[in-house]
């Protein structure tokens, strides 16, 4: 079997939560490993090395494989369940984190024919459920979460509030809410 270019881009896209915390974990064990080493020697140096990038891949993949354990659980599941009024349907649902001063809450953000709708999950300090009429919303933008990672959603309200959101695959979040949004 060829293993593509395609491939190794989805590759990441799947493991992108190992990879970006199991690079600052290989740098962490690289750190600490030099720190506490006796001797500079090639073979202690390249036990340092290899040892470190081994560590921190398997902290990056046993971090994804737990938080994807905690986002599919049922404790997930039924602490973000919502209620939707009369002849309301949800067309969209991803998980989420929204800003609450300090804090990013994380959750679970619905879309739905009358509304955008975020409610956390219940092991966050700042419980909360709020939603947003689509007559409310002046328009949605896309930020750089850390400056630099392409999954931020910013809805910008007609009271001139800015509510800022991290999401899962932002670009269906952006347009399906471009939909929607009555000028």
């Amino acid at each position: 079997m060829k293993f593509t270019k395609e491939d190794f881009i989805d590759f990441l896209r799947k493991y992108k939560i190992a990879i970006g915390f199991g690079m600052p974990m290989t740098i962490f064990f690289l750190l600490q490993g030099f720190y506490l080493l006796d001797e500079y020697s090639l073979n202690s140096i390249t036990r340092v090395l290899f040892s470190s990038i081994a560590a921190g891949a398997l902290s990056g993949f046993i971090y994804n494989f737990i938080m994807n354990l905690f986002k599919h659980s049922k404790f997930v599941k039924k602490s973000t369940t919502i209620s939707l009024n009369e002849n309301e349907i949800i067309l969209l649902e991803k998980d989420a984190n929204h800003f609450k001063g300090i804090e990013s809450v994380g959750g679970r953000m619905f879309v739905t024919n009358n509304r955008i709708i975020f409610k956390s999950h219940a092991l966050n300090i700042q419980n909360h459920e709020v939603s947003f009429m689509w007559n409310e919303i002046k328009q949605v933008t896309r930020y750089k979460s850390l400056g630099f990672l392409n999954n931020g959603l910013e809805l910008h309200l007609k009271n001139n509030k800015v509510e800022k959101f991290v999401v899962e695959h932002t670009e269906a979040l952006f347009l399906e809410i471009n939909k929607h949004i009555i000028a």
